[in-house]
C-alpha cells in the first residue's frame, strides 16, 4: 500500500508536465504565422479580393511549398487567393488563440475535410476585416447551437487561403493547407446562396 501512495503523487507529477508541455506546444503552433493568419501582414495588399469558386476536394490536394512558410509573408498564388466553397461544417470549437476551428467537408465526398479558422476581431486589429470577422463568428455560434443535421450544417465559406505548420489536426489537409482567416459563412438553406457548380483550376495558377 505504501508503494502504491507514493507513486501517486509521481504520477500526478508527470501529468501536469504533460499538459504543460501541451498547452505550450499549443500555443506555439497556435502563433506560428500570426499576422498572415490574421490579414495584419504587410502583404495582405497582395490577397486579390475575387473570390475563386472551388471545392474542398480541390483545396485539399494543394500541394505544399518546397520551401518553408515565412513567418509574415504570403506564399503566392495561394495564400494571394481569397477561395469561396460549398461545404458540410462537421465541427466547431474554440482554440486557445481564441480563433473559431471548424472542419468543412466536400458535400459530394464528405471524407475530404479541411480545416478552416475564424479570427477573433481583437486578435486582428488594423486587418480591416474585423467587423466580416464578428459577423461570420456570430453566424456560426448562431446557426449551430441546435443538433448538427446528418452529414453536417450546409455551407457557403469564403477564405484566404493559408499554408498552416502541420500538426496532426483532425481533419486537416495532408499540406496543412487551410482557409485562414474566413471572412464569411453563409448558411445554406437550399434558396442560396448561389455560387456556381464550376471549379477553378486553381493548380494551374502556380
Amino acid at each position: 500500500m505504501a508503494g502504491r501512495g507514493s507513486r501517486t503523487p509521481f504520477i500526478s507529477l508527470l501529468i501536469v508536465e504533460f499538459l504543460i508541455l501541451f498547452f505550450a506546444l499549443e500555443h506555439y503552433f497556435a502563433h506560428k504565422r500570426w499576422p498572415v493568419k490574421t490579414l495584419t501582414d504587410d502583404t495582405r495588399g497582395r490577397v486579390v479580393l475575387t473570390p475563386v469558386i472551388t471545392t474542398v476536394s480541390a483545396l485539399r490536394r494543394v500541394p505544399r511549398p518546397a520551401r518553408s512558410a515565412p513567418e509574415s509573408t504570403r506564399i503566392s498564388p495561394w495564400e494571394t487567393t481569397l477561395y469561396r466553397v460549398r461545404a458540410r461544417l462537421i465541427s466547431v470549437h474554440g482554440q486557445l488563440d481564441r480563433d473559431l476551428h471548424l472542419v468543412i467537408a466536400d458535400p459530394d465526398a464528405p471524407s475530404q475535410t479541411i480545416v478552416v479558422e475564424i479570427p477573433d476581431p481583437a486578435e486582428a486589429p488594423g486587418s480591416g476585416f474585423e467587423e466580416r470577422f464578428a459577423r461570420a463568428r456570430s453566424e456560426v455560434g448562431a446557426r449551430t447551437r441546435g443538433k448538427r443535421p446528418a452529414g453536417g450544417w450546409p455551407v457557403v465559406v469564403t477564405g484566404v487561403g493559408f499554408f498552416d505548420f502541420t500538426h496532426f489536426q483532425p481533419g486537416a489537409a495532408d499540406s496543412g493547407f487551410e482557409l485562414h482567416p474566413v471572412v464569411e459563412v453563409e448558411f445554406d438553406d437550399g434558396k442560396g446562396p448561389e455560387i456556381g457548380n464550376r471549379e477553378s483550376k486553381i493548380e494551374e495558377n502556380r
